[in-house]
């Protein structure tokens, strides 16, 4: 989970990538009889004139590519090169009931084990999937895997998606001493003028949302939109040092220790302090993988961005955005507690909507990411009806 990195953004500098959800996958459904693959291939393609694309390149994974090859058959002069991933579409139906094949006895073996609905059956698919698994896999994190769904792709067909890895976070990095979130926000920007995007609408969750936020206060004539999620940007110095609104820690080199943990105690800290219900049980391998993966690279660098977001900050040296935005926090959000939402909000002033959604911490986008898709939407896609918003003028791009 933590490890994950995504490869449809890689592609969209070059392409205008559409991830539709097949039927019965996400919230598309029919309710028409038909379910091979070829009505699926049909739907896809009929989205695809909806969305005035006339010829495309393809590529399916597993059941995906069962769709994909589909389309390639039926669309011989619209489908061009056509990827297909692990997908058995040469599967014969004896290859199942007689085990020829397939390490199952039968078709509804198989399906229990592809749409698992117990942690032992997603350990089972886990063991079907992968070559090196996991050793321990706690029934926690099976139900997450079992219950998760992306957000990101919910917006591809509506807006050209940029996701950037901010300065020490992935692979991004500068020489220069600076720090701040408004030299993270000219970089963004100088990012998407080399990708030809000249306006845009940005969403920001956590310390995300500072850089977004001073995305909007810099360049207001080329942001429109503004999503802060969980961003604490009207917090002051005096807010820690002096017993404010952070009742959690006492320092900001406290802070720093628990937002960029280096043991696995201090990620159960951190996931408390993250999440309204937390996990209740978390080996210490996997926490380890966590600091790995996640707080091992650029620690020194990511210290100094956290001082910089504390060092002298006060309210009244905050811009104040135009733009319409939206903020949306957790309910019993402990790392920026929900009174620097009403402070930003009362910052803001009307143009600014605020969203508190209940039962949930910080982690808003896993602990309820459907309920923060839901606002997301309202706000970036209701509001544009026509948009394929990011970028109108960024060059040619193949569908």
């Amino acid at each position: 989970m933590w490890q994950f990195n995504g490869i449809i953004l890689q592609f969209i500098p070059k392409f205008n990538v559409y991830v539709p959800d097949l039927l019965f996958f996400g919230e598309s459904y029919t309710t028409r009889a038909e379910r091979s693959e070829s009505f699926q291939a049909q739907c896809v393609m009929s989205l695809m004139e909806a969305q005035n694309v006339t010829k495309m390149d393809v590529f399916g994974l597993s059941y995906g590519g069962f769709v994909a090859y589909s389309m390639a058959a039926q669309f011989r002069e619209r489908v061009g090169r056509v990827g297909l991933g692990c997908a058995g579409v040469c599967l014969e139906e004896k290859d199942a009931e007689g085990m020829e094949v397939l390490k199952a006895t039968t078709v509804e073996e198989v399906v229990s084990i592809l749409l698992p609905q117990t942690p032992e059956k997603a350990r089972e698919l886990v063991r079907w999937s992968f070559y090196k698994r996991p050793p321990r896999m706690p029934s926690w994190f099976l139900w997450d895997f079992i219950e998760f769904n992306g957000i990101i792709p919910q917006f591809m067909p509506k807006f050209n998606v940029y996701v950037p890895d901010l300065l020490f976070f992935g692979e991004s990095y500068t020489t220069r001493a600076e720090r701040s979130e408004s030299f993270q926000a000219q970089c963004v920007m100088s990012l998407m003028e080399a990708q030809n995007v000249t306006k845009m609408d940005v969403f920001g969750l956590s310390y995300g949302g500072f850089v977004a936020y001073s995305m909007a206060a810099q360049f207001r004539e080329r942001v429109g939109r503004v999503g802060l999620g969980c961003a604490g940007v009207c917090f002051e110095e005096k807010d820690i040092d002096e017993g404010g609104v952070f009742k959690v820690v006492t320092s900001i080199e406290e802070a720093a220790e628990v937002l960029i943990p280096q043991t696995p105690e201090k990620v159960r800290k951190l996931v408390k302090l993250s999440f309204y219900k937390p996990p209740p049980n978390m080996p210490s391998c996997f926490l380890q993988d966590f600091i790995e993966v996640m707080c091992t690279e650029f620690r020194q660098e990511k210290e100094e961005l956290i001082l910089a977001l504390h060092k002298d900050r006060k309210m009244s040296d905050l811009p104040k955005i135009t733009q319409p935005t939206l903020i949306i926090w957790g309910e019993h959000d402990q790392v920026f507690p929900l009174e620097l939402a009403h402070r930003l909000k009362r910052h803001i002033g009307d143009n600014a909507e605020l969203v508190v959604i209940k039962n949930v911490g910080h982690a808003l986008n896993v602990e309820r990411p459907k309920e923060l898709y839901k606002h997301l939407k309202s706000f970036f896609i209701d509001n544009h009806p026509s948009s394929k918003q990011a970028s109108h003028r960024n060059g040619p791009k193949a569908d």
